[in-house]
């Protein structure tokens, strides 16, 4: 009877003991949701400006990320910029004071009259001016602009070149690449042309971007786009001598990586910083949109929500999770900066800044860990889309996270997924695949790959779910704060044991 009473009481000893844990799990859960919550509507203000790399918003977002390192008590890396990695890029071009343009007697204004495109050399030049049309050469289409009847020699001339195409100047046209301008320049250089005038035949036509912003390599010859308000007169200087000079400057900027460690522990193989897993997330956005927002119309806070602040929320948070574990292998925490366009698989992305400067501190990356985008779930048949061929092979609802890398990151896709579904039973699905299928290498995972390293990408799919990727609705209440409280408790569980791997 005694022995009974002992099993009954072991019994619900344990039951307590399991119920206790579960409480326990749950409410660190809580919390974790609560400093989700707290990071992203932070990071996601307005106050932020959608955190463009080299703006105030990056500076307010890397000063809130040090706070929060610092809480944690995760080390600095640099003994004069602390936590920041700073950096110079490229940000575009300005016009500088050499920007001229005439035609016959008649003196053009800039930005009035003309403006130089972004992919104009910085040069002269001086020629009689003829009109090519649309500039389109398509023997496939069999239409040619330059078959002019009577035959002209137009080479050394300067080029008048309508934009679009016969049939409108959109995008949507059988003449593809030919409406191109960039490719419509290249296609008059090769037919003599020593420099190109734009001009819209319809008053209504958007004029060109002027990609100030942008980081192109220039063409060979000086390029304009005119207003619609002077090309009569332009026409009337047809054969005239006209004379184009075009002057971009360089801007360049600072951006800051934030790059913080674990504390040196005596289980780890060598506590200097030598071997080390990175766990990454960039933390710039879009800014006010600009070219690089699928959003259309006049500029406007992209939050970015998703893209990334639910990644740097992820980061702080495995971080703050982490940070008492006996690892093996040092652990550095580093949040980006130009991962978004233009500067996306450049050498001036964060992430490949950082790698190039921890090769001169002597620094070996074992692996790298991207967290790319980590918020959006969807409970809806056929929310999920996939690149062509892999959607049979996948589920088609929007309620899992991916882990995906290349063929050389394959082990380290198979452990995090394996130590993952060990310890959670939130759906995780992965994907080893070439690099040439669409959105597989579209984050700072990409960075690691030129050198060799291997690196997964762990992600909500992010256009391949998302309405909001890239637009300025990408906002708070788009979220689900408790999913990626538990996707990161899998990831912590899962860093663990790749770590143990990765020692054996």
């Amino acid at each position: 009877m005694i022995e009974r009473r002992i099993l009954i009481l072991i019994i619900i000893s344990c039951f307590c003991l399991e119920i206790t844990g579960q409480n326990k799990q749950a409410r660190k859960e809580e919390a974790t949701i609560k400093m989700f919550k707290q990071h992203i509507e932070i990071l996601a203000s307005d106050r932020f400006e959608g955190r463009e790399t080299g703006e105030l918003g990056e500076k307010l977002a890397y000063q809130y990320i040090i706070g929060q390192f610092e809480g944690i008590g995760l080390e600095k890396q640099n003994s004069e910029d602390g936590y920041l990695q700073p950096f110079t890029f490229g940000a575009g071009k300005e016009y500088g004071p050499g920007n001229k343009f005439t035609a016959g007697r008649r003196y053009f204004k800039l930005n009035t009259d003309f403006y130089p495109l972004v992919y104009s050399s910085n040069s002269i030049a001086k020629a009689k001016i003829v009109d090519v049309g649309y500039g389109i050469e398509a023997p496939e289409l069999d239409y040619d602009d330059y078959e002019i009847s009577p035959p002209v020699i137009v080479e050394d001339y300067i080029f008048m070149i309508a934009t679009g195409s016969p049939e409108g100047n959109h995008p949507h046209t059988s003449f593809g690449k030919h409406v191109d301008l960039r490719y419509k320049v290249e296609t008059a250089i090769a037919h003599g042309a020593v420099g190109v005038i734009f001009y819209n035949v319809e008053e209504d036509d958007s004029p060109p971007d002027q990609g100030l912003s942008k980081n192109l390599i220039p063409s060979e010859i000086p390029v304009i786009y005119a207003h619609h308000a002077i090309v009569a007169n332009l026409k009337l200087q047809l054969g005239e001598i006209a004379m184009i000079q075009v002057e971009l400057l360089k801007v360049e900027k600072t951006g800051y990586n934030v790059v913080a460690a674990l504390k040196a522990k005596p289980s780890m193989i060598d506590t200097g910083n030598h071997i080390n897993i990175v766990i990454g997330a960039h933390y710039d956005h879009l800014g006010y949109g600009s070219h690089n927002s699928l959003y259309r119309g006049d500029p406007q806070i992209h939050n970015g929500a998703d893209d990334n602040a639910s990644g740097v929320a992820g980061l702080i948070e495995l971080a703050r999770l982490l940070k008492d574990t006996p690892f093996r292998h040092r652990l550095k925490f580093a949040a980006f900066v130009n991962e978004e366009p233009p500067f996306f698989q450049t050498d001036q992305m964060g992430s490949f800044v950082y790698i190039q400067k921890t090769k001169l501190l002597g620094e070996n990356i074992k692996t790298a860990i991207i967290l790319e985008m980590l918020g959006y779930y969807s409970e809806k048949p056929f929310s999920q889309k996939y690149p062509l061929l892999l959607g049979p092979f996948y589920p088609n609802k929007a309620n899992f996270i991916a882990i995906v890398g290349n063929f050389p990151s394959k082990g380290i896709v198979k452990s995090l997924t394996k130590g993952f579904r060990q310890s959670s039973k939130f759906p995780v699905v992965r994907l080893v695949s070439p690099e040439f299928i669409p959105g597989v290498n579209f984050s700072d995972h990409w960075s690691f790959w030129q050198v060799g390293i291997p690196a997964v990408m762990v992600t909500d799919t992010a256009y391949l779910r998302s309405q909001y990727y890239h637009q300025k609705t990408d906002l708070l209440d788009t979220l689900d704060y408790q999913k990626m409280a538990k996707v990161v408790f899998g990831l912590k569980e899962a860093i663990i044991k790749l770590d143990k791997e990765l020692s054996d």
